[in-house]
């Protein structure tokens, strides 16, 4: 069973999917945070169903993902002092890409929105992809 972003049960058979990617490059310099980073969807879809994450980066980095709406997809404990995710824990390679259990499933007049913190210690190159299915109405 699939939620749309307000929480209402989406009909699968209403929409005929297609692959899509949305990426984009960062660069950030030694432990520098950057925050309300955006990958703009091209608002053709009615949603974009994350499916899978990668990344490649020459160091490591820590994300907080959420919408251009402020939901967010991870949380940190009570105690936490950040809800960023190590970059190891949340995006896969290429060749081993994150597999999320349940696709995040976003409107496609949205964006993907990003904190990003260095946490190498020097200069360090992102490029961050999200792969999924964009979600077009049936007879659209």
């Amino acid at each position: 069973m699939q939620f749309d972003y307000f929480g209402n049960q989406l009909n699968p058979q209403a929409f005929s999917a297609r692959t899509g990617k949305y990426f984009n490059d960062y660069t950030l310099t030694a432990n520098q945070l950057i925050t309300n980073q955006s990958i703009t969807l091209t608002g053709q879809e009615m949603y974009f169903a994350i499916m899978r994450l990668m990344s490649v980066q020459t160091g490591a980095f820590r994300v907080s993902v959420y919408t251009s709406t402020s939901e967010r997809y991870q949380y940190g404990t009570q105690n936490a002092t950040t809800d960023r995710v190590r970059n190891e824990c949340y995006f896969g390679t290429a060749q081993r890409p994150a597999v999320l259990p349940v696709p995040i499933i976003i409107p496609g007049s949205s964006a993907i929105m990003m904190d990003l913190e260095d946490v190498s210690g020097g200069t360090n190159a992102l490029h961050l992809v999200f792969e999924g299915a964009r979600l077009f109405p049936l007879g659209k």
